[in-house]
């Protein structure tokens, strides 16, 4: 019989696995990301961490879940329903990773299959 590993459903946890000891944990600094939950974690949250030193500016949280969003977020995040701000952002780290590196001694070329947008997804090219 299939198992979850935690929680009461199959899922994921929060974005961020933060040390119980403050002192104990790196600072975060997140500029200019982009996030994506299909749906709520099934444990944890989707909140940045809480009483932790956390620097962030530009990011935007695409919630396509159910319902309103069901975290809570400083205001570096925007927090979009928008598939296609995701589908654009996603492309645009694609094809920053195609030419990462070109001209500096770097490969240019077509990423492993890990680094693809899904087929079927804005911004997917072969």
């Amino acid at each position: 019989m299939p198992k979850v590993h935690k929680g009461t459903v199959a899922g994921h946890g929060g974005f961020f696995k933060w040390d119980d000891r403050a002192p104990l944990s790196p600072k975060l600094n997140t500029s200019n990301s982009t996030f994506r939950a299909d749906q709520d974690a099934n444990h944890q949250d989707l909140n940045l961490p809480t009483g932790y030193d956390v620097t962030c500016s530009n990011n935007t949280m695409v919630w396509l879940g159910d319902g309103p969003f069901p975290g809570s977020l400083p205001s570096c995040f925007t927090v979009t329903t928008v598939r296609s701000v995701w589908d654009h952002d996603a492309g645009e780290r694609r094809n920053e990773r195609l030419h990462f590196g070109a001209g500096q001694g770097g490969v240019q070329g077509d990423p492993g299959p890990q680094d693809r947008v899904g087929e079927g997804d804005a911004g997917y090219q072969q």
